[in-house]
């Protein structure tokens, strides 16, 4: 079973995942729908990041 912070360094690295393969269909197949993939992907990866902040700041303070 894989810790929690494995999980999270890999959630955030699909969401940039997503994110250039959205910059990728925005750029040579259609702007709209590439857009839309790459604001999920960011959210997906900003999501990430910020449960890696908040596991950091909560063990912290929890001492």
């Amino acid at each position: 079973m894989a810790n929690k912070k494995s999980f999270v360094k890999n959630f955030s690295t699909i969401g940039f995942g997503i994110a250039a393969f959205g910059f990728v269909i925005a750029r040579y197949v259609c702007l709209e729908v590439g857009a839309v993939i790459l604001w999920i992907g960011f959210i997906f990866a900003a999501a990430g990041i910020l449960t890696t902040w908040h596991e950091i700041f909560k063990n912290k303070f929890d001492k």
